[in-house]
């Protein structure tokens, strides 16, 4: 036992110093969206808050130029990298829009990098008939004039409304394959990323089959038909990458990636309704710092390097308290702002932009014999895979994978504790058959280590961030919303101040809305709007289905 843990330890600082040496690199990959709130919040003060938590990738849902000058301005400002993705929203959908967003693109190519076109357009209807022939003319017409200046250009659909056969992940295929080949071969153009956006938080809210381990990230992996999935967002992630090849062509050079996840640091008030419970006890500091942590190891370890994954996006950057609460989230949803979870006085949550290196993984169940009471719920499953299982027709599909990956043994050649490793780490077809401990000893120790090892660092990006300057246009435009602000802040002192967010800051009253109206910019007309819930209907599925299943039924759908 003492040669295990020694081993165990050995293995631990092997892989966080490894992690160490890429970890900013692989943190460029976690990005935010930054939607506005109602109620006068400072672009600002976002602004400057991104830069101070390290964000280097921040994502808008439009293409307005008065906010890349103000991320520009706090990013100059703090000597921080910065790479900003604006968006064609659905509703500026004429070609004069589209021109409007190129232009502001062309115009700050230092740090516009990336295009989205639309958000969940097949949710609004933007992926049929004549209005999907638009999208596709101008997703191609985009992507064409934008690769001269190698910025990504992409949609972020919703994760249910493009898949189908989603359990296992492996069968996953497209609702509308003709559709999306079209969509994928517009990306293949420019060597783009088909993006997604899913949230383990509202499925689990949703359902409480699934497993709250299983929406996290945490322990134990799952084990579906001989395919491992660490948790859901990986489900996910591979989900979309089956999809893809179920297309037929080569379409490897297409990245996959996370328009929008996020998981609610607080639940509001302590709801009066006992059916709300369950999810509040669910919108806590400590599940939300969970969630981010394990998808921030996951990249720093190059987890998702196989799947050639693109970006992940949190949402979002800011708390919206003024937006009401719905099922199945109910006021959860109002506060998945990581400006409220991260802030300069708490100093026991960081930030992963600002860790210093990977945290150390809680520790592990002490290493017991299989015979021993915590091994109770799967001691008869070890023992038959053993004796049997590993022998009939299909056990190198069923178990040769996970097998090699997590004991690093041949199945056939395991032993019974590598077994009891394997149903420690991830039993094959039912979370609830886990070991409660690892195994005294086993064939490759660390025998409680149950990876993934890291994978391959991918290939550079064809882009990289950089600090920006303010140039004269730049500061032009600054000095209007400098003067905007100011008058919101004399606005303010006649108005009692409003707390926006959860431990983060005070925000005045007066709307931000008068300049963007004068400039004639109306794409923030539905910043209140942003992050309305969509719901769809979840089919009833056991504790592991349900975890897997990724067709769903609930998204964040900002402003469609």
């Amino acid at each position: 036992m003492a040669l295990c843990s020694s081993q165990q330890l050995f293995l631990i600082v092997a892989l966080a110093a490894r992690s160490v040496l890429g970890y900013l690199e692989a943190m460029d990959m976690l990005g935010v969206n930054l939607a506005v709130p109602a109620g006068g919040v400072k672009v600002s003060s976002l602004a400057e808050k991104a830069a101070w938590l390290g964000v280097v990738r921040v994502k808008l849902f439009d293409y307005d130029e008065m906010k890349v000058v103000a991320l520009r301005k706090a990013y100059s400002d703090a000597g921080k990298r910065l790479s900003v993705a604006v968006a064609l929203p659905n509703w500026m959908h004429t070609d004069k829009d589209m021109h409007a967003m190129i232009k502001v693109v062309k115009d700050n190519l230092d740090v516009v990098q990336t295009v989205f076109v639309y958000n969940e357009p097949c949710l609004s209807g933007y992926c049929k008939g004549e209005k999907g022939e638009n999208y596709l003319r101008r997703l191609k017409y985009i992507t064409k004039e934008l690769a001269p200046h190698k910025v990504e250009v992409t949609t972020p659909f919703s994760m249910g409304g493009i898949l189908t056969n989603t359990y296992p992940p492996q069968n996953s295929e497209f609702k509308d394959p003709a559709f999306m080949r079209r969509v994928v071969e517009t990306l293949a153009l420019g060597n783009n990323t088909l993006y997604a956006n899913l949230y383990p938080y509202l499925d689990i809210a949703c359902n409480p089959d699934v497993p709250l381990n299983y929406a996290l990230g945490e322990l134990p992996q799952a084990s579906v038909q001989g395919v491992l999935f660490t948790s859901q967002v990986d489900a996910d992630i591979k989900a979309l990458r089956f999809a893809i090849q179920k297309l037929g062509g080569d379409f490897s050079n297409v990245k996959v990636g996370i328009g929008e996840t996020g998981w609610a640091h607080y639940g509001g008030d302590k709801p009066k309704n006992q059916s709300h419970m369950r999810v509040w006890d669910l919108s806590t500091t400590h599940y939300s710092n969970k969630f981010y942590a394990n998808i921030a190891t996951s990249l720093a370890h190059w987890q998702w390097t196989e799947q050639n994954l693109g970006r992940i996006y949190i949402f979002d950057l800011a708390d919206e308290p003024l937006k009401a609460g719905h099922y199945p989230a109910y006021d959860g949803e109002k506060y998945f702002g990581i400006a409220g979870l991260w802030t300069k006085e708490d100093k026991q949550h960081i930030a992963p932009w600002k860790w210093d290196a990977v945290p150390q993984p809680e520790p592990l169940p002490e290493p017991k014999p299989l015979q021993d009471p915590a091994n109770a719920g799967c001691i008869n499953d070890v023992n038959w895979v053993f004796q049997t299982g590993r022998t009939v027709a299909n056990a190198g599909a069923l178990y040769g994978t996970p097998m090699g990956k997590i004991g690093l043994v041949d199945f056939r050649q395991a032993t019974i504790d590598d077994w009891q490793r394997l149903f420690f780490c991830a039993p094959p077809g039912d979370l609830k058959k886990r070991c409660g401990t690892p195994p005294l000893t086993c064939t490759r120790p660390p025998c409680g280590f149950c990876g993934p090892a890291p994978g391959k660092r991918p290939d550079p990006e064809k882009t990289k961030p950089v600090v920006p300057i303010m140039r004269p246009r730049d500061l032009k435009l600054w000095k209007i919303i400098a003067e905007q602000e100011a008058e919101m802040d004399k606005a303010a002192k006649h108005h009692p101040e409003q707390k926006w967010e959860k431990g983060y800051a005070q925000a005045p009253t007066q709307p931000f809305w008068g300049y963007y109206a004068a400039a004639g910019l109306a794409v923030v007309a539905a910043a209140a709007a942003i992050a309305g819930l969509v719901v769809r209907t979840r089919k009833p599925a056991g504790a592991l289905q349900a975890a897997l299943q990724v067709d769903s039924e609930l998204e964040i759908g900002d402003v469609e």
